[in-house]
C-alpha cells in the first residue's frame, strides 16, 4: 500500500474516532431538576395550606383573595425574622414570592394579624 493511500486512510481513522467520543460523551443538560412553584391561599385570615412541605429550591407564592392588607412574614409573632423574608399583599390579587434554597422549618405570620401563622418544610434532595 502507498504512504499516501496509508495516510488517507489513517486520517479517516482519527476522524472517526473523534466522531464516536464525542458523540459517546455526557450530556450536562439531561436530568436537571425542574424548579416547583406552589401557592398558598391567604383567604378569610388564614394562610391555605397553613402547613407544607416541599424540596430545596420550591418558589412559595402567596397569592391575597382577601379585600384587606396582610404581609408574609418569617418567624412568629414572639420571634420575627423578616430579614429571611416579608411580604406585602396589599389587595386582593397581589402576590409574593420566596424561593427556598435551604432545607430548614419555616415558620411565617401575618404582622397584621398575628393569629394568621403557617409553617413550610423544606427537605434537601
Amino acid at each position: 500500500m502507498s504512504i499516501p493511500k496509508l495516510r488517507t486512510i489513517t486520517g479517516l481513522i482519527v476522524l472517526t474516532l473523534a466522531v464516536l467520543l464525542t458523540a459517546c460523551g455526557s450530556d450536562d443538560t439531561a436530568a436537571q431538576p425542574q424548579a416547583e412553584t406552589v401557592e398558598i391561599s391567604v383567604a378569610q385570615f388564614q394562610f391555605q395550606p397553613g402547613t407544607i412541605e416541599v424540596p430545596v429550591g420550591t418558589t412559595i407564592t402567596w397569592n391575597n383573595s382577601d379585600r384587606i392588607l396582610h404581609t408574609v412574614t418569617a418567624g412568629t409573632p414572639d420571634n420575627p425574622t423578616p430579614e429571611i423574608f416579608d411580604g406585602l399583599l396589599d389587595d386582593a390579587g397581589s402576590t409574593f414570592s420566596f424561593t427556598f434554597t435551604e432545607a430548614g422549618t419555616f415558620d411565617y405570620y401575618c404582622d397584621i394579624h398575628p393569629h394568621m401563622v403557617g409553617t413550610i418544610t423544606v427537605v434537601g434532595a
